[in-house]
């Protein structure tokens, strides 16, 4: 390593939403490995999400959030 080199780096991701597409799909359906826990989406061109376990456990809380806070704004879903 050379000496020049801080020991850790912070890297902030810069993202560009310009073109990305936007949908509303009807369902999703959930997959999973040991690895990955995938959401398949339905619909033309609709993607897939590829996520590690960690971060899909981070976003089932960051729904559940949002979720509560949907409820508490304009009643249970």
């Amino acid at each position: 390593m050379s000496k020049d080199l801080p020991m850790s780096i912070a890297l902030v991701p810069q993202w560009d939403e310009r073109d990305l597409p936007a949908a509303m799909v009807p369902s999703c359906a959930v997959l999973g490995t040991e690895d990955a826990i995938t959401l398949q989406f339905e619909g033309d061109g609709a993607p897939a999400v590829v996520l590690t376990p960690y971060t899909a456990k981070r976003l089932a809380q960051l729904l559940e959030r949002g979720l509560q806070e949907h409820a508490a704004r304009y009643g249970p879903a």
